[in-house]
């Protein structure tokens, strides 16, 4: 019997390369999700960022296959979007010309992580660090950048817009 490629490993580098079952791969219909995609602008010092104008008005959609968002998100597709990345902030783990799918859903900063933030009028990349107090940490991977310390008490212009679940990133 011929072994087929694990999906599951192949979209997301978990399990083995191969089925190790001997049933046969049962087809599936694939459908696609189209999930609103925003383009992220490189600024001058190279962090990226959006706007509130173009966060209203998405600038694409990306259709992904339901087998692909199954295995990597197990959510609505209604709670995802996805951020094509214009920047170094987040290198190496994410870098310029990737492309990451977000969870709306995933706002809870009591768990550190990479997240897309908005404060003011704009929206980025952070890393997440929850301080004591009511404070959280928002720096970036690349120590070029300098970290911003927000108590979450008094900063009314500050939501965080949802976790990155995948990353895509581009050889």
């Amino acid at each position: 019997m011929r072994k087929k490629i694990n999906a599951k490993w192949l979209l997301t580098g978990m399990g083995g390369a191969l089925n190790t079952d001997d049933e046969p791969l049962k087809k599936q219909n694939i459908e696609f999700s189209k999930l609103p995609l925003y383009d992220m602008e490189r600024e001058n010092d190279n962090e990226g960022k959006l706007t509130i104008d173009q966060w209203n008005d998405p600038s694409h959609t990306l259709p992904l296959g339901n087998t692909f968002l199954e295995e990597i998100a197990e959510v609505d597709t209604d709670d995802l979007f996805a951020l094509s990345v214009a920047c170094n902030s987040m290198s190496p783990e994410i870098t310029s010309d990737s492309l990451v799918i977000v969870d709306r859903k995933k706002t809870d900063v009591t768990v550190d992580g990479i997240f897309v933030v908005r404060f003011d009028h704009i929206i980025r990349l952070k890393l997440i660090q929850r301080l004591p107090e009511n404070k959280v940490r928002l720096s970036t991977l690349n120590k070029k950048y300098d970290p911003i310390e927000i108590n979450m008490n008094q900063y009314e212009n500050f939501q965080v817009m949802g976790r990155i679940v995948w990353v895509g990133t581009p050889y």
